[in-house]
């Protein structure tokens, strides 16, 4: 399989299933080469159908977890790889994969503020926050900020919130979607309120 003979890979683990249809190491080989070929929805029906058999197998659960992260789902991943890891401490593969996972899947919080002034009188004063966080096997953020803005010109307050969720599609395949808006408040005028939205496919 590792030379790119995915095809032949299966035939041969068919061929052996053929004859011991619950052998877990056939089982494993199999939904293997069908994930590294890239139907990755197939995959992961041949690792559920193997864990029905062999509901403890560190190999399987690793398999099933690896081929969900690549389909862009690593909160559901998370759960095959820490009983793999529970039932197989000393595997480095299920070590590692989880690692990975937390990572992906880890909450973000970031918070920032700036000032900047000029000689000109011209003076800014911004403050951004913003959460990333997983729920479901998607990934969702929130985020806002304000701004006060004085100068000789135009002084007043702007706004702006917004939030973006990407769901996973399969066969590494993302939707990502984003809504957002901003109102500005000058001290003297009219207020304005602007609105954004962005819809996009990552592979």
């Amino acid at each position: 399989a590792w030379a790119g003979k995915n095809r032949a890979s299966e035939a041969l683990y068919d061929s052996v299933l053929a004859r011991s249809p619950e052998r877990a190491d056939a089982l494993a080989g199999r939904a293997r080469a069908v994930a590294w070929g890239g139907d990755l929805d197939r995959a992961e029906r041949l690792w559920r159908d193997a864990l029905a058999t062999h509901a403890d197998d560190p190999e399987i659960l690793v398999g099933l977890a690896q081929t969900l992260f690549w389909k862009g789902q690593p909160a559901l991943a998370e759960a095959f790889v820490a009983r793999a890891r529970q039932l197989a401490p000393a595997d480095r593969t299920a070590r590692d994969l989880l690692d990975l996972i937390r990572a992906a899947v880890r909450p973000e919080v970031s918070s920032a503020t700036d000032y900047a002034s000029d000689s000109d009188d011209n003076a800014a004063l911004i403050q951004r926050a913003s959460f990333t966080g997983s729920v479901r096997g998607w990934r969702v953020g929130v985020r806002g900020s304000w701004r006060r803005a004085d100068d000789p010109v135009r002084e007043g307050w702007s706004w702006g919130a917004g939030g973006h969720l990407v769901a996973p599609l399969g066969r590494r395949t993302v939707l990502r979607l984003g809504l957002g808006a901003q109102r500005l408040d000058p001290d003297t005028g009219a207020s304005e309120t602007t609105m954004t939205g962005d819809i996009g496919l990552g592979f």
